[in-house]
C-alpha cells in the first residue's frame, strides 16, 4: 500500500505521511486501511489536492455510513468529477443510487432550486468545487450524515476489521510508528480494551461487563494476548466469562490466519 502511495506522491516521505493519516482514520472506522489507501490513491491520481484529500475521504465515509462498497462507488464518482472538473448526470446518479441527496445539496450550495440543478449540469456548471462543498454540507454538524461513520464503526464486523488492522500496524518497527504517526503500544493497548468491551456487549447486551485481567488488556502483541486468554479460560469459574473469552479468542485467531 505504501509503495502505491509512493508512486502517486513521488516521494516516499510524503507517501508515509499520508499513510499515517489514513491509518489513524481507518483504525477507528469500519473501513480497512488498505481500502481507504486505495481510495486515497484514486482520488489523488484524479487531481484531488493533498490538503483536501482526508476531508473528502471522511465525508465519503460518512455518506457511505461505514459501507465499504458504497464508499468505493462514491470515491469513483468524485474522482471522475475531479478529473474532468465538472459533474455529469451519470456521476450524479451514482450519488443518488447510494442514497445521497446530492441534487438538493447542490441546490443549497449554488442557491438555486433543486429542479434547476439538472439544467446546470447539462451546461457544465456544476463543478468539482460545488461537489466538495455539497459533501461538506451533508456531513457537517447539523447535516443528515454528520458522524454517520461512527455508527457503522460500532458494529461487530467493523470491530473485527479494526482487530485485523491493529494487528498489522502493531508489526511496524518503533521508528516507523514514530515517523508515520501510527498508533504506538499504549494506543493499541487502549483499543484492545475497547474492542474487548464492545465485543462483550454485543454478546451479552446490557449485562454487567466482565473484565479480563490487566495483563490481557495491556497486551499489544497478539501471541501474548492469546496466551493470557488461554490462562484466564483455564482459571475462570464463571461460565459467562469463559464463553466470552473463548469467543474472543476465536475472533482474534480468525484475524491472524
Amino acid at each position: 500500500v505504501k509503495t502505491q502511495l509512493g508512486v502517486v506522491y513521488g516521494t516516499q516521505g510524503e507517501a508515509d505521511s499520508m499513510f499515517g493519516k489514513i491509518s489513524q482514520y481507518a483504525i477507528k472506522s469500519p473501513f480497512g486501511v488498505k481500502d481507504v489507501a486505495e481510495q486515497a490513491t484514486i482520488l489523488k491520481q484524479s487531481g484531488v489536492a493533498e490538503y483536501e484529500l482526508m476531508p473528502v475521504l471522511k465525508s465519503l465515509g460518512d455518506l457511505a455510513g461505514g459501507n465499504t462498497e458504497k464508499m468505493n462507488r462514491l470515491a469513483n464518482a468524485v474522482s471522475q468529477i475531479a478529473a474532468s472538473g465538472n459533474a455529469t448526470a451519470r456521476q450524479m446518479r451514482m450519488f443518488t443510487m447510494a442514497g445521497v441527496p446530492i441534487y438538493q445539496a447542490i441546490a443549497d450550495v449554488k442557491g438555486i432550486q433543486k429542479n434547476d440543478v439538472r439544467t446546470q449540469i447539462t451546461k457544465g456548471n456544476v463543478t468539482y468545487e460545488d461537489i466538495v462543498k455539497a459533501l461538506e454540507r451533508l456531513t457537517q454538524e447539523g447535516g443528515p450524515f454528520y458522524k454517520a461513520v461512527e455508527k457503522g464503526a460500532k458494529t461487530l464486523a467493523a470491530r473485527k476489521q479494526n482487530l485485523a488492522d491493529i494487528k498489522e500496524l502493531a508489526g511496524f518497527e518503533a521508528a516507523q510508528v514514530k515517523n508515520l504517526g501510527l498508533p504506538g503500544p499504549a494506543d493499541i493497548s487502549k483499543w484492545w480494551t475497547e474492542l474487548q468491551e464492545d465485543f462483550f456487549q454485543g454478546l451479552y447486551g446490557n449485562r454487567k461487563r466482565l473484565r479480563v485481567s490487566a495483563s490481557a488488556r495491556e497486551a499489544a502483541d497478539t501471541e501474548d494476548f492469546l496466551a493470557v486468554l488461554d490462562s484466564r479460560i483455564g482459571s475462570s469459574t464463571n461460565p459467562d466469562e469463559i464463553r466470552y473469552l473463548k469467543v474472543l479468542k476465536m475472533d482474534v485467531e480468525s484475524q491472524t490466519v
